[in-house]
């Protein structure tokens, strides 16, 4: 079979099994996919409850924001402005900094009502929609998008990316995060913690994103490699940040 990415057909089966899916590994561009052809064309997102509401979710997610405050500020050229969360609204980063002056919206397609109701109590936007039908005609200093892009299939996912594109203002900078492929170099046990959850539908390596985001109009201006980070969903992951590739450096 070849990848759907790149067309390759150097491409391994790789014996992680949950739900009856299986992946593949593409040598040619370092990506997983899932084997089965029926599903390759099909996003699957879920969130359970504890992802919003988690404790131990809750600091990690303040932490890694904090861990690109100073980038985001350094290429905004403010200490706060506009932010758009997609995919994932988790309550730690949004009502942080609604209380901080930000101007925060969030659009996720969580049944959670709880949820909904802890950010409209925080002066947070939230809009209960699926980000690839979303209709949002504004653009935002921040577009941040934490462990969701690995939920989309590649059609979605370039998509979306383009979304994001849209939704970004010629200042501003989105930053994505997602598990990171070339683990698979290193037959690092992170990668098996990754694939299990059989939502995660295209897993890329750090140059695969790349060239997925170049083809979408965007273009890198900082990047991290976080293998050995310490605790939740800080360790075996890329970092990303972009800003559109039109735009004058």
């Amino acid at each position: 079979m070849n990848c759907p990415l790149c067309k390759s057909s150097d491409t391994e089966s790789f014996e992680v099994r949950e739900d009856a899916l299986y992946y593949r590994y593409c040598v040619g561009c370092g990506s997983f996919y899932l084997n089965d052809t029926s599903q390759q064309d099909r996003t699957i997102y879920e969130r359970p409850a504890e992802m919003y509401f988690g404790q131990e979710y809750q600091e990690r997610y303040q932490e890694l924001f904090n861990y690109f405050r100073k980038t985001i500020e350094f290429n905004i050229g403010k200490e706060k402005g506009s932010f758009l969360e997609i995919g994932f609204c988790n309550p730690a980063i949004l009502t942080m900094l609604a209380k901080e002056g930000w101007q925060t919206t969030g659009i996720d397609l969580t049944t959670c009502e709880e949820l909904e109701t802890i950010l409209n109590k925080a002066n947070v936007r939230f809009i209960h929609d699926d980000v690839l039908n979303t209709n949002l005609d504004e653009q935002f200093d921040v577009v941040w998008a934490t462990h969701v892009v690995e939920h989309f299939c590649l059609r979605d996912l370039e998509f979306l990316l383009e979304q994001m594109r849209n939704w970004v203002s010629d200042t501003g900078i989105i930053i994505i995060t997602s598990p990171d492929a070339g683990l698979r170099f290193t037959n690092h046990p992170l990668l098996l913690n990754f694939l299990k959850p059989a939502e995660h539908h295209f897993v890329c390596s750090e140059s695969a994103f790349l060239n997925i985001a170049r083809r979408c109009g965007l273009r890198r201006i900082w990047s991290q490699i976080a293998h050995q980070d310490q605790g939740f969903q800080t360790k075996g992951e890329w970092r990303m940040a972009f800003r559109k590739s039109d735009v004058p450096r």
